[in-house]
Order: C-alpha cells, then structure tokens, then sequence
C-alpha cells in the first residue's frame, strides 16, 4: 500500500494505478542483468564523467555493479555488506555504521524493485508520477535528514516492459549521479559468485 503523499500532474486515480502496476510487476521480479552506463555530473568540473559496465540485481537486497570502464571497479551490495573497488583499492564497510550508504542501498534496491514504500524517509516525502507516450516518470522529493544525501530522485520506466530505464539521484547541491539501463534480462539465474562478499 502507498502511503506517501501523492502529487501528479495526471489524476490521483490514474497515478495509483500506475504506482499499483509497477509494484506488481516489481514484485515478480527475482533477479535482473542488464548493461549500464553511469553519468557523474559535477557543477565544478567542465564535463561529466561516464562509466558503464554491467548490473546484476537479485532479491532481496543483492545488487552488483561491475565496471568495465573504469575497468576493475565495483560496487557490490549483499545485505549490510558493501564492497567497492576503485582504482585497485577494496574496501568493505557494514551499511548500518554508515548512513549514507545504507540509504543508498535502500535507494537503489527500492528503485529497481518497485517497492515505493521503502522511498518513504519523512513525514513530507512526495512521490510525483508523471507520463509520457512511452514511459511513466516517478520523482521522489526527500526532506529532513534524507535530503542531506539526494533532494530527489527521478525514475524512468519503459511503459511495454515496465522495466526501469533510467534512474537519477540529484543532489541538494546541484551534482547529480544518473543511470540508464539497457537490454535487460529478468529472472534468469545469475551465479551466486556474482554477490559473494568474500569472493571480490
């Protein structure tokens, strides 16, 4: 059940049913592989920096991230375990010492499952839905503590798939970090290897 507070530019009808048709079709999902692309954007910087690689996700609360550029980069979440790579340096960390990334867990794992529910950071989070001719726009606005990370998030779901297509985290001071996602496969096996913290 939705309990966010709900602003749309369509009718409240009409964005309840989208919302309830996109969790459904989240709910069936048990695993997803696709191939990414990663758009950094910093305000200080002249030109956003680009990654791609390849995205697994598995349910409940398992997704990895494997950089083919830069290559040997990765971002691995398995429960409260989260283990980065970057520039051949790894580091593990428990999400419930930080903050941050437990929220970007929750983030991502919400986003790419359709669980709406989990966006719900304050009493004054909103949920905009939104459509076009070929997809349906859901824009999380955060208050309080949350906003201190993202002051919004916007998702883009292709609307023959329901499939998330793009996925933005704007940050309160202007950054933002956005993925588009392409040719996924959903609920194919995926090697358990993918997602052992111990293995990476």
């Amino acid at each position: 059940m939705i309990i966010l507070s709900l602003v749309t530019c369509a009718a409240s009808a009409d964005a309840t049913a989208i919302l309830t048709k996109l969790q459904t079709n989240g709910a069936a999902i048990g695993t997803i592989e696709s191939r990414f692309v990663q758009r950094r954007h910093v305000q200080a910087l002249k030109s956003d920096v680009l990654s791609n690689g390849r995205f697994y996700y598995q349910k409940n609360d398992k997704i990895c991230m494997v950089y083919d550029r830069p290559q040997g980069d990765l971002l691995l979440m398995n429960g409260d375990d989260f283990v980065m790579i970057a520039d051949g340096r790894r580091s593990v960390v428990n999400a419930q010492a930080n903050p941050m990334l437990k929220q970007l867990r929750t983030l991502l794992t919400a986003c790419v499952s359709g669980d709406f529910e989990r966006l719900k950071t304050g009493r004054n989070t909103r949920l905009v839905v939104d459509q076009t001719d070929t997809h349906y726009i859901l824009t999380a606005h955060f208050d309080g503590s949350a906003k201190k990370m993202y002051a919004s998030v916007v998702l883009t779901f292709d609307k023959r798939q329901l499939a998330l297509v793009a996925l933005r985290m704007n940050e309160s001071n202007g950054n933002f970090t956005e993925y588009t996602f392409e040719s996924p496969k959903f609920n194919q096996p995926i090697d358990e290897r993918i997602f052992d913290v111990n293995g990476k």
